[in-house]
């Protein structure tokens, strides 16, 4: 603070003497004090001088009112930020389990169905013109009959036996192509022997032919074969057959009444002594009627209208003369007969075979009899003929 004058002090108000104002200087020394402090030292410092200065009591400085501490605004506790509902996570789509793949039930292997064929053959020799000249040997023929996947063409293994022994070869007929013959249509096969025992015949070289003449049968197949050295020689053997599957015989035979079979026959004749320009030898076909007696246990019938074709090749439908009428006589035992072939004794046939006789055997077929077939053979009479024939007929 800036030190006053002492013209400045001298212009001081006197302070009351010590004597008459003790007390009030007291108390209002005390009221001074307590006061202001600050005033006080304010005061004191002035008289450095050692003077008395009187100092007239200040007005006091009045205790200024604090400024209350405003209570702070409070912060206000933010809202939180909600926590985003989170998007859920999409519940991915299972893959399907995927359908497995059945295991196929596997193609049964067919069965071979046995074959139930009847049959006959002759051998065949050759002179010097090129006719057939002899037939003699008996014929047996077994197999089986196996159904492809479709069950609607088949395998056919056959075996030819004969006193030569026994030739074998298989077809299947779905190859088979149709040939137009005097007989009607038959549907031909060529198969390549496999197997053989009969020294004229080669496996891998030997040719077997069938002719299957059962195209208006549904149970019985007959006709004829043919087997030769190589696909370029004459036959060495020719023969008839007829029959069809064992699964085929019939199973339900009738036991009462009757029934009559209409159909046709073919085969081959031999006539040493024949007239025809064409050779002694020829294939044949003709109608067959049979009736069938289910109570007596008999059946009787015929071949008729015997029409003979040459064998030459390239001459399978050139007629070459007319044979005698056959009988057939025989006996019926379960689903199959046999019995009895005789020829007729009419005359005037290029081929006659009056006097030949021979044996008859065959078999009913389907539900109830509903076809029959069978084979027949003759031999002898006036010319020493030969004569080797199948038949089917339906009811």
């Amino acid at each position: 603070m800036p030190e006053r004058s002492k013209t400045d002090l001298n212009k001081l108000p006197l302070l009351p003497s010590a004597k008459t104002s003790a007390r009030g200087m007291e108390s209002g020394w005390r009221r001074f004090l307590i006061g202001t402090a600050a005033s006080v030292s304010i005061a004191l410092a002035g008289c450095q001088d050692g003077g008395v200065v009187s100092t007239p009591t200040p007005t006091p400085t009045p205790t200024p009112t604090p400024t209350p501490t405003p209570t702070p605004t409070p912060t206000p506790t933010p809202t939180p930020t909600p926590t985003p509902t989170p998007t859920p996570t999409p519940t991915p789509t299972p893959t399907p389990t995927p359908t497995p793949t059945p295991t196929p039930t596997p193609t049964p292997t067919p069965t071979p169905a046995p074959l139930a064929i009847s049959a006959a053959g002759a051998t065949i020799s050759v002179n010097g013109s090129g006719d057939i000249v002899a037939p003699a040997t008996p014929f047996s023929i077994t197999g089986t009959s196996t159904d492809d996947a479709t069950g609607g063409e088949s395998t056919v293994a056959l075996n030819f036996t004969s006193a030569n022994g026994t030739v074998s070869a298989s077809y299947y007929s779905g190859d088979t192509t149709s040939t137009a013959l005097a007989g009607g249509t038959a549907e031909a096969a060529e198969a390549t022997v496999t197997a053989s025992s009969d020294s004229a015949i080669s496996a891998g070289t030997g040719v077997v032919r069938v002719f299957d003449f059962a195209d208006a049968l549904l149970y019985t197949s007959y006709g004829l074969w043919e087997i030769a050295s190589d696909q370029d020689a004459l036959s060495t053997y020719a023969g008839v057959f007829a029959g069809g599957t064992e699964t085929e015989l019939t199973a339900n035979m009738p036991t009462t009444g009757s029934a009559t079979y209409s159909g046709n026959a073919v085969g081959y004749v031999v006539d040493p002594s024949s007239a025809s320009a064409y050779g002694t030898a020829g294939r044949f076909y003709g109608d067959a009627t049979l009736t069938a007696d289910f109570a007596g246990n008999s059946l009787s019938g015929s071949i008729s209208n015997n029409t003979v074709y040459s064998v030459g090749d390239g001459q399978e439908t050139l007629a070459i003369g007319a044979m005698n009428d056959i009988a057939l006589s025989a006996t019926i035992s379960g689903n199959t007969y046999s019995g009895t072939a005789t020829a007729s004794s009419d005359t005037g046939n290029v081929f006659d075979i009056v006097g030949a006789v021979g044996t008859l055997n065959g078999a009913f077929y389907g539900s109830g009899a509903a076809e029959t077939g069978g084979i027949f053979s003759l031999e002898g009479g006036t010319n020493g003929v030969t004569v080797i024939g199948s038949f089917g007929a339906a009811k």
